[in-house]
């Protein structure tokens, strides 16, 4: 295995094996759930990231044990089991499930069906308990503990298997697995169970905090740093304050919610800074150091080893042990146990190795425990994280010791970068490098320096302290001066006062946003840079900051330093650009002038608005300060010039910016009117009279519809064929906006009377007083109109009564409203009168039942046609209408009467020819005489089997007794006489009938004649109808069958040919004489039944003893016995009765017991997956004699498929037997390879066939050994100090063996021997000394790693000797030699050192510079150090040895003299320094203040007299700002006649200038580049 791997995957099991799980008090619970915040420690370093668990219990689906009791979420818990235990304590300190001593096995812990259609997570935490004393833990592959589910009506599935083996859930752990697609429904259950165990009082484990989260709706909601809205259960957090809160809510959003919260801490990187005091006087070193609390891993390697002949047993083993038992050791942290560690398998020499997490500081102890014999083969080492040993206990052979009260000791995980600031004046003045961790400072008053401290490799992890440094008592001291505000382009001049002895070293550091730059100057006593004669300038484009980092003098200590910082702001030069979106605007109108300004706002702008000078104060946007824009409103066209503007950093610009805003004349469209119409007026209508008058005629209409009309100032509207709505007339003008005028014309809707619906309605519609709507004579009609009749108002609500029948009419007016005029409609009522039956009568008065009379009716009110509804009083009533059609008055109808002895007719209705209804009490009766009736005729007898007898029924319900009933059926006649004479009806009989005259199937019966005394005889029609008898035949079969004789379990068969009767039959019948449940056919003709069950072997005697058919009826079957002979299935087995398990290549044997069936059998089985067949006789022996000889080359399961006997009869089997055939077992061995002497390397064994264990046998120089391996892939480590063969001759599994011919050999390369020698003095000017490493052994070319000082250097593929030519000085030390074999020296000897001698410091100063002829004197300094002779070249011929002092010399002419100052050291080094001294001529200016131009010869010309200038610029103004002459020409000496450089008092076009003040301006720059400004007052006088 790889065991980087394998490291990283112990140490995901080390941190969650930690049991120092802390947990904070929960807040705020509500209702019934719970939930804890925990991580495995509440501190880490800062840049170190933790994870946070949640642990939320809600709802019926949970269960965190709490009050010692299971919640409902359980269906069953095996017996036994503990809440909390004598193990130690869950991850929270609570209650917990813990199946321990006296549990009974199977332990399992099994849920209610819960509702997981949701989908969702099953959590909870777990735990197996270790191997120790009373509290054993399961160890065994067997023991471990499933997670299952099982749906209903399913079988129970895996989730995950908690294996013991490597003692991985040792500690309490959480678990939380997604729930399985198939298990997510409701009813599904959930189980651990842990299905073998030791016995009762081995293997415990235990859950805790169980949560189903499915259905129950419960979620995590978080709040904190990087995890606000998250709503996992776990997450890792990366914290960076001192302190930091994580909150979790656990919630089923509706009823039942709970929180937890849990502070982190973030140990910060501490710092102390502190002062030294340096060499020099008055300067103090400044020193930092930053340190972390740190967090790091332990590695804890177990080893089986024992020194020849080896260990005897695997892992830590305690022989002979049942369960087997382990050594092992518990870990301390700081009193508490932490953890257990034991090694479960390997042999000798080999280890299993372990990461322990630890923390700075903690106590740490390792006790081994021995359980018996063996525990000489255990050994254990312990490494601190930077791989350092801590202890060896156990080796060699003998029992391991205890490491008791250990320091953990865990290094800084960073370096740091440091970086130092004047906090008292700012930048990093008084420092001389402010990003080291020591750097020097040099102050002249109290000054308090800040040094902030950043871990490389978390940058926000930072520390910060504070030092104070008091005023440097030397006299060596400077004052810093300079401007601390000017606009870009300005110069900035840095003045110094400084005191000691000069010169004076100064290193200057230049910052700006974009970096900082260090600068080295050489000042004299006035400040002023030796090397130019010249202040020190500068001219910053941004905001600058001037530092002093070092000032000293010739002495070379430093100086304290009074504003060692001078920050410069930079401002910009105001700018201004001005537009507007409106240029052109029509008169009245404003524009807004926007301004892009530039600088520092607020500024200040002056300017001359058309002729009037304005000023403005705009800020940022171009506002004023109110934030208002410039609005300017010109009535006429007017520019707008802008001259100059001043920015509020006081930085200004001349401008020539002008913006002109174009005013054009306004328009006029006229006036907006109103007009409105009624919608019929036929008049038309000018509009451009309505607008006016005065408006422009070259506008154009817009009409209501959005048309847009040609251009024309009239427009006539026309109500008839035009819109309502607006009619705008539109004047343009650009730039002016267009000028609207428009009419609002509206319509007048006329009044409307509606046109007349003249009707007609019935006086009888209003008998109750319901009146009548003449709104409804009209249609379309306006509301709101008035009603007349003969010009009196009336109600639109009429009584028809009140008027009576007859024509009447009636107006309706409406009002209009103006200017519409008013509009009336007159209309038209008819009443018409109540329809009246005058008589009501019929033609005869008597009838005979069941003929006809005429019913009369005569109308005397009404309009024909008529319709008159008459009723009889019969049951059902049977109504009838009479029609009578103009010109008659009268009408009837034939009516039969059917009520006895009396029929009454009444009229229900009345509707004449206008629709007038009427009812009249009008009534007519008829005598009716009866006739002979008979109601019900029935049968009591409908269906009959054959030979049943039948009878029918009769009821005589009218006539008069007796009558006499003739009826019939099949042809055949008879009478029957019902009743006496004077018998009252209703009179019944049941009349028997001929059964020999009815026949198989429907018997119609006929009643065919009714008789009363008197002869009267019932109509046909009112006969009862006939009456049905069914005369079913009984049934009559066949009975036999079709198998005599069969093999058991084949279909036996009854057989059933029926003659007669109706399906379905049932059948009573007998097996063996035993009376069986009826059979049912429910078909007819042959009919088939197969027997179930089966019958049983031997001869089956069936007997028919009744059946009877679906109508009841009953027969028997001919014959009535059938017998069926059953035989026995053919069944046998299938053993390997040879050897087994055999190896390849061996036999063995088969043998087929006979169990039933009649032999001999033929067999068909298969031998792995390929079909045979042999042929056995009654003793399962082959039928050719003896057992049968197999020899498969691999395991092979050999399974029966069917046999057949004698008779026969076949029967399907799968009885199987394995013969196991054992490969020969074989192994890969590979690993040759090269390594270093004292180095290790792996055997590699891939083992290609055969089952683990391997015990493979080996020879190395002649002696013989073995080794027992495990793993398909396995490793053994050797590492034999010279070159080694391992030659491999055999191996065995616990089956097989076979022989080898295998060999690896290692190569052993030697360690390469080096040594360095060499080194010396040489100067500092390129020049290089030897250092030689010499190498002997290993295997050249080497790669080789040695440090120079401080500084570490690699050479790579080198020989030997490797020369190293040198000019760094230091002491040379050798630090790593790898030979070409990747050899490394271990014999590393010697050191060198080398001497770079510095050349000496030459500092060369003058002064004055730069200076004129006039002060040719120049004094020269020989500031320089650490040399003894030197000499001078004053660049004009002149040389003079140096007197390591001041000396003087005089130029005797203006120009440019390269000076050289050369010396050199006592070593010999030489180093030289040149200046350039500038004579320059003197800077003279001399202005007149007037001249008299009257050609008198005598000042008639203005001139200044100028020398020592490089530039030169003379101007002359009028009185009004005119600039009337300028010249760049200057002279030394008075113009007497016509010189450029002089104004003769001449204007341009050559008059004479009047007589007055003049102002002139110079503007010159001297030979430094100086610019002077020369200004004032010229008088001309003539």
């Amino acid at each position: 295995m790889n065991r980087f791997f394998t490291k990283l995957n112990k140490l995901k099991i080390c941190l969650l094996l930690f049991t120092s799980l802390l947990a904070v008090e929960s807040y705020g619970q509500q209702a019934g759930c719970n939930v804890i915040l925990t991580s495995i420690r509440d501190t880490i370093a800062c840049g170190e990231s933790i994870d946070l668990e949640a642990i939320g219990l809600g709802g019926l689906q949970t269960d965190d044990f709490a009050g010692s009791s299971l919640s409902g979420l359980w269906q069953s818990v095996t017996a036994g089991y503990t809440i909390g235990g004598p193990c130690g304590m869950n991850p929270n300190g609570g209650a917990h499930l813990w199946f321990g001593t006296g549990c009974a096995i199977p332990r399992a812990a099994t849920t209610v069906p819960v509702d997981a259609s949701c989908g969702g997570t099953i959590s909870f935490d777990f735990r197996q308990e270790t191997q120790s004393g009373n509290c054993d833990g399961p160890d065994l592959q067997n023991e471990g503990v499933y997670l299952q589910y099982k749906i209903p009506g399913g079988l129970w599935v895996d989730i995950n298997y908690f294996s013991p083996i490597g003692f991985p859930y040792t500690g309490w752990q959480n678990h939380s697995f997604p729930i399985p697609g198939p298990a997510q429904i409701n009813g599904v259950q959930f189980r651990w169970i842990q299905t073998n165990a030791s016995g009762v009082t081995w293997d415990f484990w235990g859950i805790d905090n169980v949560a189903v989260t499915s259905c129950t709706n419960f979620q995590y909601q978080w709040t904190g740093p990087g995890v606000n809205g998250f709503s996992g259960d776990s997450t890792q957090v990366s914290p960076t304050a001192d302190s930091t809160l994580y909150s979790v809510l656990y919630t089923n959003t509706t009823n039942d919610t709970c929180y937890d919260s849990l502070t982190i801490y973030v140990e910060q990187p501490s710092i102390i800074a502190s002062v030294f005091p340096s060499a020099c006087s008055g300067s103090d070193t400044l020193f930092a150091q930053a340190t972390i609390p740190a967090n790091c891993y332990y590695e804890l390697e177990c080893w089986n080893y024992l020194p020849p002949p080896g260990a005897q047993n695997l892992g830590w083993q305690v022989p002979n042990t049942t369960p087997q038992a382990y050594h092992n050791i518990d870990l301390m942290i700081n009193g508490s146990l932490q953890n257990n560690y034991t090694m479960i398998a390997g042999a000798n020499y080999t280890s299993e190795d372990y990461l322990i997490p630890v923390t700075n500081g903690e106590i740490m102890d390792l006790l081994f425990t021995s359980l018996g014999t063996g525990a000489n083969e255990a050994m254990y080492r312990l490494y601190d994280s930077q791989g350092n040993l801590i202890t060896t206990q156990g080796f060699p052979g003998s029992v391991p010791g205890n490491l008791v009260g250990h320091v953990v000791a865990c290094p800084a995980t960073a370096t740091y970068n440091y970086s130092w600031v004047n906090i008292t004046s700012g930048g990093f003045g008084g420092l001389n490098d402010p990003n080291v961790q020591n750097p020097l400072a040099t102050v002249a008053q109290v000054t308090n320096f800040q040094v902030t401290a950043y871990d490389s490799l978390n940058p926000q992890c930072i520390a910060i302290d504070t030092v104070t440094c008091l005023p440097n008592l030397n006299n060596i001291t400077g004052t810093m001066s300079g401007p601390s505000n000017l606009c870009l382009g300005d110069t900035v001049q840095l003045g110094f006062v400084l005191n000691g002895l000069p010169p004076f070293d100064l290193i200057l550091d230049v910052s700006d946003v974009n970096g900082s730059t260090i600068l080295n100057y050489q000042l004299d006593v006035n400040g002023i840079n030796t090397a130019t004669g010249l202040p020190l300038t500068f001219i910053p484009s941004i905001n600058t900051t001037y530092s002093i980092l070092s000032l000293s003098d010739i002495t070379g200590c430093p100086g304290s330093i009074t504003n060692p910082a001078l920050v410069v702001t930079v401002n910009e030069y105001p700018t201004l650009s001005v537009s507007t979106a409106n240029p052109i605007i029509c008169q009245g109108q404003s524009t807004v002038l926007d301004f892009n300004l530039t600088g520092t706002p607020d500024f200040f702008v002056n300017g001359v608005f058309g002729s009037i000078p304005t000023s403005l104060n705009l800020d940022a946007n171009g506002n004023d300060l109110a934030g208002n824009p410039i609005s300017v409103s010109p009535n006429t066209t007017t520019t707008y010039n802008f001259n100059d503007i001043t920015g509020n950093n006081g930085c200004s610009s001349t401008l020539s910016n002008s913006i002109t805003i174009t005013v054009n004349p306004a328009i006029n469209a006229g006036n907006n009117a109103f007009l409105t119409l009624c919608s019929d007026d036929l008049s038309t209508y000018a509009l451009q009279n309505l607008i006016g008058p005065g408006q422009d005629t070259t506008g154009f209409w817009t009409t209501a519809s959005g048309s847009i009309l040609p251009n024309n100032p009239n427009y006539t509207f026309n109500p008839q064929t035009m819109p309502a709505g607006n009619y705008t007339y539109t004047v343009e003008g650009a730039p002016c906006p267009p000028d609207l005028a428009t009419v609002n014309i509206s319509f007048v809707s006329p009044p409307f009377s509606g046109f007349a619906a003249n009707q007609e309605v019935c006086l009888s519609d209003y008998s109750g007083g319901n009146t009548f709507d003449l709104n409804t004579l009209l249609t379309n009609a306006d509301p709101g109109g008035v009603w007349t009749s003969s010009g009196s108002p009336i109600s639109a609500q009429i009584s028809p009564l009140t008027y009576g029948a007859g024509t009447f009419q009636f107006d309706y007016e409406v009002f209009g409203t103006a200017p519409c005029n008013d509009m009336s409609t007159s209309t038209t009522l008819t009443i018409n009168p109540t329809p009246v039956v005058s008589n009501f009568t019929t033609n005869i008065p008597v009838v005979n039942q069941g003929f006809d009379v005429d019913v009369i009716v005569d109308m005397s009110v009404g309009s024909p046609p008529f319709t008159v509804t008459v009723e009889d009083d019969d049951t059902p009533i049977n109504p009838h209408t009479i029609n009578i059609n103009p010109p008659n008055t009268t009408g009837l109808i034939n009516v039969i009467p059917g009520n006895i002895p009396i029929t009454t007719y009444s009229i229900t209705g009345i509707v004449d020819g206008k629709g007038c209804v009427a009812t009249s009490a009008l009534t007519t009766q008829v005598i009716v005489d009866p006739y002979p009736f008979i109601d019900p005729f029935t049968t009591s007898t409908p269906v009959i089997c054959e030979g049943d007898n039948a009878s029918i029924s009769i009821v005589l319900t009218l006539g008069e007794a007796p009558i006499t009933v003739d009826y019939s059926y099949n042809g055949n006649n008879y009478s029957y006489v019902l009743g006496n004479i004077g018998q009252i009806t209703p009179i019944a009989a049941t009349i028997p009938l001929d059964i020999s005259g009815l026949l198989i199937g429907s018997n119609q019966i006929t009643i065919n004649n009714l008789t009363d005394p008197n002869g009267v005889v019932t109509p046909t029609n009112q006969l009862p109808a006939p009456v049905f008898i069914t005369v079913n035949a009984n049934p009559n079969v066949d009975y036999s069958t079709s198998t005599p004789e069969i093999c058991y379990d084949d279909p036996a068969r009854l057989d059933f040919n029926f003659l007669a009767g109706s399906p379905p039959f049932s059948i009573d019948y007998s097996i063996n004489s035993t009376n069986q449940t009826p059979l049912t056919l429910n078909g007819s003709g042959n009919q088939q039944y197969t027997i179930t069950p089966p019958p049983s072997v031997g001869l089956n005697s069936y007997d028919i003893i009744k059946i009877t058919d679906g109508n009841g009826c009953e027969g028997t079957p001919n014959p009535s016995n059938a017998s069926i002979l059953v035989n026995p299935t053919p069944e046998v087995n299938i053993t390997v009765s040879g050897t087994n398990p055999i190896c390849e290549g061996q036999d063995s044997e088969l043998f087929f017991p006979v169990i039933s069936g009649t032999p001999p059998f033929t067999v068909n089985y298969l031998a792995g997956g390929s079909p045979l067949s042999t042929n056995i006789d009654g003793s399962g022996n082959q039928t050719s004699g003896g057992p049968m000889i197999i020899s498969p080359n691999i395991s092979t399961t050999y399974t029966l498929t069917t046999v057949t006997d004698a008779k026969g009869c076949t029967n399907t089997l799968s009885n199987s037997a394995t013969l196991t055939v054992n490969e020969i077992p074989n192994v890969i061995v590979s690993g040759d390879t090269e390594i270093c002497n004292q180095d290790e390397t792996p055997l590699f064994f891939t083992f290609t066939s055969g089952v683990a264990p391997w015990t493979v046998s080996y020879n190395v120089a002649s002696s013989p050994g073995s080794v027992t391996l495990y793993n398909t892939n396995d490793t053994l480590i050797v590492d034999p100090n010279l070159t080694t063969t391992y030659t491999f001759t055999n191996i065995s599994d616990n089956n097989c063996s076979s022989s080898l011919n295998e060999d690896v050999t290692i190569t052993v390369n030697p360690l390469p021997q080096s040594v360095i020698t060499g080194g010396g003095s040489v100067c500092d000017d390129g020049s290089t000394i030897e250092v030689q490493i010499v190498t002997t052994g290993g295997t050249p070319n080497y790669n080789i790693s040695y440090n120079a000082g401080i500084t570490n250097k690699f050479v790579a593929d080198v020989g030997t000797p490797f020369i190293i030519n040198t000019n760094e000085s230091g002491t040379y030390t050798i630090s790593e030699v790898i030979d070409s074999k990747g050899c490394v020296a271990q014999s590393i000897n010697g050191s060198v050192n080398v001497y770079v001698n510095d050349f000496p410091e030459v500092v060369l100063q003058a002064y004055p510079q730069p200076t004129t002829i006039t002060n040719p004197k120049i004094t020269f300094i020989d500031a320089s150090s650490d040399h003894v002779s030197g000499y001078w070249d004053f660049g004009d011929g002149t040389i003079q040895f140096t007197n390591f002092d001041l000396l003087t010399h005089t130029y005797t002419d203006t120009g440019s003299y390269e000076v050289m100052l050369q010396i050199e050291s006592d070593s010999g080094c030489v180093s030289t320094a040149y200046q350039t001294i500038v004579i320059d001529p003197d800077f003279l200016v001399y202005i007149p203040d007037g001249f008299t131009p009257n050609n008198d010869l005598k000042n008639d010309y203005y001139q200044p007299i100028v020398s020592g200038v490089l530039s030169y610029e003379f101007s002359i103004y009028n009185r009004y700002g005119q600039r009337i002459f300028r010249t760049n020409d200057y002279s030394e000496v008075y113009c007497q006649d016509g010189c450029s450089s002089a104004w003769d008092g001449l204007m341009d076009n050559g008059d004479y200038a009047a007589v007055g003040n003049y102002t002139y301006q110079m503007v010159v720059f001297d030979l430094n580049g100086k610019e002077r400004t020369f200004q004032g007052n010229i008088s001309l006088m003539r």
